[in-house]
């Protein structure tokens, strides 16, 4: 009798043993590698650095657009800015592009890039200042009708289209404040003393008849 209970527990104790191994160990996955290496991952994407500055003065260029673009019909890849320190990072899959630097007030740079497996580091990237020569400039300008300067009021007779294809009696009775009655007198605010200059001579030097030497005068004049 003793002799079945010790048989029977040493039974027990095994299984209980054998039970608790194959649950340290763990179930094994049938796709497991046999020879215990790691798989190695592929890499999907290689990253792309450089430095974009000023040609002439060697200062870095902040917010530089760098584009990678496809060559076969330009459309863009990927795309980025540069930083305050003229530096640029992005991402590209391995193949044939072209990459295009631009930035307001410069040239825009272009040049071919081939992306394999290892980084690519452009180092500096220089840019020049766009520049275009001009034969020259020609600056126009129009007077306005009036013109108040300190002691005078100017009237410029070439805006005034009513007095055009007249005589200076026609442009006089077409300018504010002043009036010519029937015999030619000039009057300048109902005042009578008024001294018409031409040419900056008084137009007493001219003749007694004003009437006549002001209708003789064309507005053109």
């Amino acid at each position: 009798m003793k002799i079945r209970i010790k048989t029977l527990v040493l039974l027990i104790t095994g299984a209980l043993l054998l039970s608790t191994n194959s649950f340290a160990q763990g179930p094994q996955s049938p796709n497991q590698n046999p020879s215990g290496k790691d798989q190695i991952k592929k890499k999907t994407s290689t990253k792309i650095t450089g430095k974009v500055r000023d040609t002439s003065t060697d200062e870095c260029l902040e917010y530089v657009n760098v584009v990678i673009l496809n060559p076969e019909d330009s459309s863009m890849v990927n795309g980025a800015i540069t930083d305050s320190k003229g530096v640029f990072t992005l991402d590209a899959k391995k193949g044939k592009y072209l990459l295009r630097l631009t930035f307001i007030g410069y040239k825009d740079s272009f040049r071919p890039l081939e992306v394999g497996n290892e980084n690519i580091n452009l180092g500096i990237v220089d840019l020049d200042l766009s520049s275009q020569a001009l034969e020259g400039v020609e600056i126009t300008a129009e007077r306005s009708m009036m013109e108040y300067q300190l002691d005078k009021r100017v009237i410029n007779v070439d805006k005034n289209i009513v007095s055009a294809g007249g005589s200076a009696t026609d442009v006089l009775e077409n300018v504010p404040s002043v009036s010519v009655d029937q015999d030619g007198n000039v009057s300048l605010r109902g005042s009578g003393n008024v001294t018409v200059l031409i040419d900056g001579r008084p137009s007493e030097l001219l003749g007694s008849d004003l009437e006549t030497v002001l209708a003789q005068i064309p507005s053109s004049n």
